[in-house]
């Protein structure tokens, strides 16, 4: 099936999703300069696990995804990325499943819900 033939709700997902990796990767980049390397696996970790939850819930999806799709896959970022972690407590793994679930769940649903409003409006078809 072509992108453009798709519901807009999963072209948005996808779009967002593919930005989100695009910020990924430099940020990966510049921890792996750094020699950074249990902190590139624990940010690879949490942001395939994200995009995995994002994009299996999606599949089948005309609409745009509810809060708690998004709250799922940031919460799963969070477990991943505090299960990968070196030094772990559990504490610390509640607080960053949580952080992921409300924060980068929470934050990129209300940017997917409302970043369309931020576009000039589009000319009527046949308009020119």
């Amino acid at each position: 099936m072509p992108f453009s033939s798709l519901p807009r709700a999963r072209r948005d997902l996808y779009g967002s999703l593919l930005l989100l990796g695009a910020v990924v990767v430099f940020a990966l980049a510049g921890l792996a300069w750094d020699g950074n390397w249990p902190k590139v696996l624990r940010v690879a970790t949490a942001a395939a696990g994200y995009a995995a939850v994002l994009l299996a819930a999606g599949r089948r999806s005309t609409t745009i995804l509810p809060w708690r799709a998004f709250a799922a896959a940031g919460a799963v970022a969070g477990l991943l990325s505090g299960a990968v972690r070196a030094e772990s407590s559990a504490p610390l793994l509640v607080a960053q499943t949580a952080a992921g679930a409300l924060l980068l769940g929470g934050f990129h649903r209300l940017a997917l819900g409302s970043w369309r409003s931020l576009l000039p409006p589009s000319p009527p078809p046949g308009s020119g």
